[in-house]
């Protein structure tokens, strides 16, 4: 969604889609382009694969912030 510390980096290095946080409709629309428009969703994975960052490198920096904000 759109309120994610990362959705900037989203948008502008074009690994995804970022749809508006609480609308059903947008999120809707953003699953059936990564569904229907293939060429849009290999380039998506080709730019992800070339940031060599994954969901799971996300993960684990949003951990960190957190970890560091309650200690």
């Amino acid at each position: 969604s759109d309120n994610v510390c990362f959705a900037n980096e989203i948008i502008e290095n074009r690994i995804g889609l970022v749809y508006q946080t609480g609308d059903y409709k947008s999120l809707s629309e953003a699953l059936k382009k990564l569904e229907t428009d293939i060429e849009y969703y290999q380039n998506c994975k080709k730019n992800l694969a070339l940031m060599n960052k994954s969901i799971s490198f996300y993960s684990s920096e949003l951990k960190h912030i957190i970890d560091h904000v309650f200690l």
